[in-house]
């Protein structure tokens, strides 16, 4: 009977230990898969930016001048030195040097 009771704890101790890795695991592949994206994000829009810069060049710098398949939308101010870049949720901030 003894013996039976120390099995049973060592299988609590166990399946606690593996649970407690499980859970740091999966936040981590979490974590990673979500700075994956971000990276994905920031480099689709830095790509659209630069483009669009050479597209519109020294026009009015509208989307007219720009055929973009993805849900990209381009925003001027501060006397067009400033260029904002969204796509989605994710958006980036251009300072322009003229």
């Amino acid at each position: 009977m003894k013996r039976k009771g120390e099995t049973f704890t060592e299988f609590l101790t166990a399946a606690t230990v593996f649970g407690l890795i499980a859970a740091s695991m999966f936040e981590f592949m979490a974590n990673q898969t979500q700075s994956l994206a971000d990276i994905r994000d920031r480099d689709n829009l830095i790509y659209h930016a630069g483009r669009f810069m050479a597209v519109s060049g020294d026009k009015t710098r509208d989307n007219s001048d720009y055929n973009c398949t993805d849900s990209v939308s381009f925003t001027f101010s501060h006397n067009d030195n400033i260029l904002t870049v969204t796509n989605n949720n994710t958006s980036m901030t251009f300072s322009l040097k003229h």
